[in-house]
């Protein structure tokens, strides 16, 4: 097969080619437009880019006794809708992602009905024991407030371990002894300090444990953002940050509409914040675009404030927001590439496999429409969370193919649901 139109290869240039797809599923090959033979999948019309598919190291599956909220087929169908050629699951699900049981609970759940293919992270364990058989089956391992608060120990020596095992571990940084006690406005509850805090507590356990693979996820204030540019200046690569789109764009201004929907950890912060992270992101500080897509039923994200669960389904409007951002000349192309597909690759051990086009990488590509203008409707998501603080937004630029290992997963007519069960671990992929 091959894959014809305007491309972004080695994220260097766009131009036009054919890509051939092999039996593997893996580019055989690039030639100029129109020089191999074959069955052509032709995306050359005006408007259209081939990227390197987009992964997303920070989504919420749920699914098992949380498939209420949402599942591995509505989610990777939202993902594929989306863009999304890779997604990797964090362990905050019932039952926790923390013993061998449950991942391999998790894992039949992924390989019966993942659309795109799939990462899993594993929470902090009651005991390092066992782990050793999980390695090969995971991208990384999660931390989150609460085991910053009472697992310290436990936490230290995780970051020793996944160093022997070269796996990451992702940090949510927020210090629960700087919660706010008591009644407050909505998003002061967990304050930005509280965010500087845990990272500067991650940066002491770092030192203690001699190095290990670090990834601080969603910042989301400048005082969180600086204190993790300066863990990455000390540690170098070996330290990474992703922000989220909300986070860049939507400020606690929107707390007086709806508090409840807009509710979300950390919390949306002051339009300095944003500002930041957004500046942060265009001129190549950060080094990750995550989603933390975070599905709950519609009950749960209506109410108080206090009442609603934390969190936004926003897989299927995510690259779209940061194609806007291309349209009106706020990130470049290859910036949303790298923030995207390529770091997120490198993140979970993949680089050069995913992430990129060229010759033996697999052909996992995200089509995208620059020019293509919609107005976002949750009503019409393949999530079963129908509800995002985006919605009525006009956006330029959409993704109008998926393809996962050579295979159309989302095309114009939409999602095919009968692929159920192609997504694959991708630790087996490498």
């Amino acid at each position: 097969m091959i894959v014809r139109g305007r491309a972004l290869v080695g994220n260097r240039w766009l131009r036009e080619v054919d890509i051939l797809v092999d039996e593997q599923g893996r580019i055989g090959g690039i030639g100029v437009a129109g020089s191999l033979k074959g069955e052509v999948l032709d995306y050359s019309r005006p408007g259209l880019v081939i990227l390197p598919g987009l992964i997303d190291v920070h989504v919420h599956m749920r699914d098992l006794e949380y498939s209420y909220k949402e599942d591995f087929l509505s989610g990777t169908a939202a993902a594929a809708a989306g863009g999304y050629v890779v997604v990797c699951d964090m362990p905050n699900t019932k039952p926790p992602t923390n013993t061998p049981r449950a991942l391999e609970m998790k894992l039949r759940a992924a390989g019966g009905k993942a659309i795109v293919d799939y990462g899993l992270y594993y929470g902090v364990p009651p005991a390092l024991e066992g782990l050793d058989d999980a390695v090969g089956r995971i991208v990384g391992f999660k931390v989150y407030p609460e085991d910053l608060a009472g697992r310290r120990e436990v936490v230290g020596q995780l970051l020793g371990y996944a160093a022997s095992r070269g796996l990451p571990v992702v940090f949510h940084p927020e210090d629960p002894s700087l919660f706010t006690k008591g009644p407050c406005r909505p998003g002061e509850e967990r304050p930005p300090e509280a965010e500087a805090s845990a990272i500067r507590l991650v940066g002491r356990m770092l030192d203690a444990a001699g190095g290990a693979r670090v990834h601080i996820t969603h910042v989301s204030s400048l005082a969180g953002l600086g204190e993790a540019l300066a863990l990455k200046r000390r540690w170098g690569r070996l330290v990474t940050i992703d922000v989220t789109p909300h986070h860049m764009l939507l400020d606690n201004s929107l707390y007086r509409l709806n508090p409840a929907m807009y509710k979300v950890y950390p919390p949306l912060r002051e339009r300095l914040d944003c500002l930041g992270l957004c500046l942060a992101v265009r001129d190549g500080q950060v080094d990750i675009v995550a989603t933390d897509h975070a599905p709950h039923a519609a009950e749960e994200k209506a109410g108080s404030y206090e009442e609603a669960l934390p969190g936004y389904s926003s897989l299927e409007v995510a690259a779209s927001i940061l194609l806007t951002m291309v349209a009106n000349g706020l990130l470049s192309l290859a910036r949303l590439v790298e923030l995207c597909s390529q770091a997120p690759a490198r993140l979970i051990g993949l680089e050069g496999v995913l992430g990129v086009i060229h010759e033996g990488a697999y052909a996992s590509l995200t089509v995208v429409d620059l020019r293509r203008e919609w107005k976002v409707d949750p009503s019409a998501f393949y999530s079963k969370a129908k509800h995002c603080p985006y919605e009525g937004w006009r956006l330029r630029g959409r993704p109008v193919a998926t393809i996962v290992r050579g295979r159309v997963v989302y095309d114009e007519a939409g999602v095919d649901l009968g692929l159920r069960g192609w997504g694959r671990n991708v630790r087996s992929l490498a």
